[in-house]
C-alpha cells in the first residue's frame, strides 16, 4: 500500500513526537525510605520518583541482596529485606536501560555471626576456617566472622561470651576481633551494636571444667551431683564423666555450674574426673561407691558352699551374712566382687554384706535347704487343714502327700506352711520341694474317712430314760455317744440317724458322738429336766399410799427352768377404785378394763420379765392387786405363780411438834407432796390460803418450821386445784 504525502508527514512527525518523549524519561530517583533499619525481613516503603513498574519491575538492593517486592507504583515501592541484605545504601534499578539510583542514606542490619574462632586453620573461598571446637584460652584474640558489625557515627560495640563482656573492636564490617579475659565461662558468642543483637547458638565458646565439689558417697544406680564451672555442652556425647577411672552411663547437665550422673553397676571407688570440649578436671578427692550387691551364685546350697557376690562398692568387705548367719569365711576379690562361705544351717534370707563405708542387702533371696520338723494334727479327713512346722520353707513350689502334689497349701513364712488334705488324698508322709531342695517328713498323716456331723436332735429336753433321735452324716461307724460328757446307750439307725437313752446322772450340755474317723459335738446344748419352774413377785409403792396420789407396782417374773416356759403369760389385775396411768417396760399389755395382760411366749431358762404399773390410788381403802404367771409347760412348783399385794390408800395426816420453847415443825407424808398442799386461817370461818415458803423433804415427810411466838392459826391439807 502506498501512503500519501500527508499520511507520511503525518507519521514521521507521531515517530518523532514518540522519540522525543522516550528520550525525556527520567532517571529512577529514591527520595527517602522507611524505616531506616531492622533485621532481614522487615518491610521497607521507598518513596521517589521514575520507578515506572508498568514497564518492568524495579529492582531493589540491600547491598548486593535482591530485596522482594510487595507493591510497586510510579512513586512508591514497598520491599522485603532480604536474608543476606548488609549495612548500607540502597539501590533501585529500572530494567531496559531505565537507569539507576543509589541513596546516600544507609540502611542499618542488626550485626551478623556467621562463625567465631581462636585459631584460623585457613581460608576457602573468602570464608574463613576456624578449629573446632572453640577452646577458650586465657588473652586469646577471638574472631568473629559475620556482616553489619560496622554502624557509621554510631561506634556502639558490645560483645559477650554468655553473660560476660568482652574487649573487642571491628576490624572490618564483616569481621570483629575480641580479646578472652582470664576468667570466662562456657557460653554462646553474642554481638551487640547500636542496631540491634545476635547471638551465635550454633556452638559455645568451651572454658576449661573446674569441680567445687561432689556428692562424696553413694550405690550403684543412686544419682549424685556435682557442682562447679564449665560443664556446659551442645551434645551427650561432648561430656564424660568418670566415677574411679569408670564412665557414669547417664549424664544430665543441669546448668553451666550443676550436673546430675548415675553410678554405674561397675563404679569404682576413685577420683572423678569431668571432660568436656574445654578440657578435663580431675579431683583431688575421692568419690566412695557404697556396697550394692547385684547379684550372687548359686543362689542355695548346704553349709560349705562357695557364693561369688557381685556388684560394685565391695572393697573393705568386714562381714557377710546369709540370713540372720555369719559367714565365718569370705574373701574380698575386688571392688566388684566378693566370695563367701555358707555357714552350717543356713536359713532362708537376703545377703547383707558389710564394708568399710556402708552395709547392703540383696533383694534376692538365699534359699536354705527346706527341713521339715513336725505337723499337726496327726490324722483328718479330706479338707483337714495340716500345719506343717520346720524352717525354709520361702518360696516353696509343691507340697505333696504320699508322693502326689496337694493342690491347696500357701507358706505362711519361713517356719510353716498350711494345706488342706485333697479329696483323693492317701496316708503318707508329707513332701515339701523349695528352692533350697526337698525334704519330706519322719512321719505319715493318716487319712481318715468322711467325719461325722451332728446336725440335729430330738426332743431338746428330757430326764434320764428320755430316748434321744440324733441327726447327723457319716454316724453309722459311731463307737460313742455322750450327753455332757457321760456315755450314753445308743442304737444306729442308718447313715444319718442315732437313737440314745438319756443316761442316769446325765447334766445338761453338749451331745457327742464319736467314730473312728472323728469326733462331732452339737452346737446346742441338750437339757437335762422335765419342767420349767416360773413365778411372779410384785408390790406396791409407796405403802401406805396417799389418797388420790400416784401408786406404782413393779412386776417381775423369772423362769428357774430347766426347761423353756412356753405359751408364757403374764396377768394382772389392778385394784377397784385404782385408776391406770400409764405402763413402762419393753412389752405392751393387751388392756381389758382393770386387767393388763402380757403374752410373753417363750420365757428362757434364767430371763427375767420386768414391767411397770403407775395407778391413781383414789379414795382410801384397802388396795389388793392380783397378778400371776402362766405357761403350757410343766411346772415344778406352782404355789410361786401367783401372788396378792396390799396397799392401805390413806389420807395424809398432818402433825405437829414442839421442836424449842419458840419453834414448833408441821409434817405431813412426803407422797402427798405432789398432790396436796399446806395451807392456813387465823381461825374457824376464816378462809384458808396457802402457806409461804417450801418445805424440807428429809426423804419420808414434808417439813415447815414455824415460829411459835406468832398468833394463834390453823392448819390443813388440801387437793391441790381445790
Amino acid at each position: 500500500m502506498m501512503f500519501s504525502a500527508l499520511s507520511r508527514r503525518l507519521w514521521l512527525a507521531f515517530v518523532c513526537l514518540l522519540l522525543s518523549t522516550t528520550s525525556a524519561l527520567a532517571a529512577p530517583f529514591v527520595s527517602g525510605f522507611s524505616p531506616n533499619s531492622g533485621p532481614p525481613g522487615t518491610q521497607v516503603t521507598l518513596l521517589g520518583s521514575g520507578f515506572r513498574p508498568n514497564a518492568a519491575a524495579p529492582i531493589v538492593q540491600f547491598g548486593t541482596a535482591i530485596a522482594t517486592l510487595i507493591s510497586a507504583s510510579q512513586t512508591r515501592i514497598v520491599a522485603v529485606v532480604p536474608d543476606a541484605a548488609t549495612t548500607g545504601p540502597v539501590t533501585v534499578t529500572v530494567p531496559g536501560g531505565g537507569g539507576q539510583h543509589t541513596t546516600t542514606a544507609y540502611y542499618f542490619l542488626p550485626p551478623r555471626i556467621q562463625d567465631f574462632g581462636i585459631k584460623i586453620l585457613g581460608d576457602i573461598g573468602g570464608n574463613l576456617v576456624f578449629e573446632k571446637p572453640v577452646v577458650f584460652t586465657p588473652g586469646a584474640a577471638l574472631t568473629i566472622v559475620g556482616a553489619n558489625f560496622f554502624v557509621p557515627n554510631f561506634p556502639f560495640l558490645l560483645v559477650k561470651v554468655g553473660p560476660i563482656p568482652v574487649s573487642a573492636r571491628v576490624a572490618a564490617e564483616t569481621q570483629i576481633q575480641a580479646t578472652l579475659p582470664a576468667l570466662l565461662e562456657t557460653g554462646f558468642v553474642s554481638v551487640h551494636t547500636q542496631v540491634g543483637g545476635v547471638t551465635n547458638t550454633t556452638d559455645y565458646l568451651y572454658g576449661p571444667p573446674r569441680i567445687s565439689k561432689f556428692t562424696p558417697k553413694a550405690a550403684a544406680g543412686d544419682s549424685i551431683e556435682i557442682v562447679g564451672v564449665n560443664f556446659m555442652v551442645k551434645s551427650a556425647n561432648q561430656i564424660d564423666v568418670k566415677l574411679g577411672g569408670v564412665t557414669a552411663t547417664q549424664v544430665e547437665v543441669k546448668s553451666n555450674t550443676n550436673l546430675i550422673a548415675v553410678v554405674p553397676s561397675n563404679a569404682l571407688s576413685g577420683r572423678v574426673t569431668v571432660s568436656v570440649p574445654g578440657g578435663t578436671f580431675i579431683t583431688t578427692t575421692n568419690f566412695t561407691v557404697l556396697p550394692t550387691i547385684a547379684s550372687f551364685t548359686p543362689n542355695t546350697g548346704p553349709a560349705g558352699t562357695v557364693v561369688t557376690i557381685n556388684g560394685s562398692g565391695l572393697s573393705g568387705t568386714t562381714q557377710v551374712k546369709f540370713g540372720s548367719t555369719s559367714a565365718t569365711l569370705f574373701i574380698n576379690m575386688s571392688q566388684l566382687q566378693v566370695t563367701a562361705v555358707v555357714p552350717g544351717s543356713p536359713l532362708t534370707g537376703p545377703i547383707t554384706l558389710v564394708t568399710t563405708s556402708g552395709t547392703n542387702t540383696s533383694v534376692v533371696l538365699f534359699y536354705g535347704a527346706p527341713r521339715v520338723d513336725n505337723f499337726t494334727p496327726s490324722s483328718g479327713g479330706p479338707g483337714t487343714t495340716i500345719t506343717l512346722n520346720g524352717v525354709n520353707f520361702t518360696g516353696a513350689t509343691q507340697v505333696q502327700l504320699n508322693g502326689a502334689p496337694v493342690p491347696n497349701f500357701a507358706v505362711v513364712n519361713n517356719q510353716q506352711i498350711t494345706l488342706a488334705v485333697p479329696a483323693d488324698g492317701t496316708s503318707g508322709k508329707l513332701k515339701v520341694i523349695a528352692p533350697g531342695g526337698t525334704n519330706e517328713s519322719a512321719a505319715s498323716f493318716l487319712v481318715r474317712g468322711p467325719e461325722p456331723a451332728i446336725s440335729s436332735f430330738s426332743p431338746e429336753s428330757g430326764g434320764p430314760g428320755t430316748t434321744v433321735l440324733i441327726r447327723g452324716f457319716n454316724l453309722q461307724t459311731a463307737t460313742n455317744v455322750s450327753f455332757n460328757g457321760l456315755a450314753a446307750l445308743f442304737t444306729v439307725v442308718q447313715q444319718t440317724n442315732l437313737q440314745a437313752t438319756v443316761p442316769v446322772s446325765a447334766t445338761t450340755g453338749p451331745i457327742r458322738v464319736a467314730t473312728p474317723n472323728g469326733v462331732s459335738e452339737s452346737i446346742n446344748d441338750f437339757t437335762i429336766g422335765t419342767t420349767a419352774d416360773v413365778r411372779i413377785i410384785f408390790a406396791g409403792n409407796p405403802n401406805p399410799a396417799v389418797a388420790f396420789g400416784p401408786l406404782v407396782y413393779n412386776i417381775q417374773a423369772f423362769n428357774n427352768g430347766p426347761l423353756v416356759a412356753q405359751n408364757t403369760v403374764i396377768e394382772f389385775n389392778i385394784p377397784p377404785g385404782l385408776a391406770l396411768i400409764e405402763v413402762t417396760g419393753p412389752f405392751e399389755p393387751e388392756i381389758n378394763g382393770q386387767k393388763l395382760t402380757y403374752n410373753r411366749g417363750s420365757l428362757s431358762p434364767g430371763s427375767v420379765f420386768l414391767a411397770g404399773v403407775r395407778v391413781n390410788a383414789g379414795t382410801p381403802t384397802n388396795a389388793v392387786a392380783f397378778g400371776r404367771i402362766l405357761t403350757s409347760t410343766a411346772d415344778s412348783n406352782p404355789d410361786n405363780n401367783s401372788r396378792f399385794a396390799t396397799n392401805q390408800v390413806t389420807l395424809p395426816q398432818l402433825q405437829i411438834e414442839s421442836v424449842e420453847a419458840l419453834e414448833v415443825l408441821l409434817s405431813w407424808p412426803s407422797a402427798a407432796g405432789s398432790i396436796y398442799q399446806l395451807k392456813s386461817a387465823p381461825q374457824l370461818n376464816a378462809p384458808f390460803t396457802p402457806m409461804a415458803g417450801q418445805p424440807v423433804d428429809d426423804g419420808a415427810r414434808l417439813l415447815m418450821p414455824l415460829s411459835a411466838t406468832n398468833a394463834l392459826r390453823l392448819f390443813r391439807l388440801e387437793l391441790l386445784g381445790q
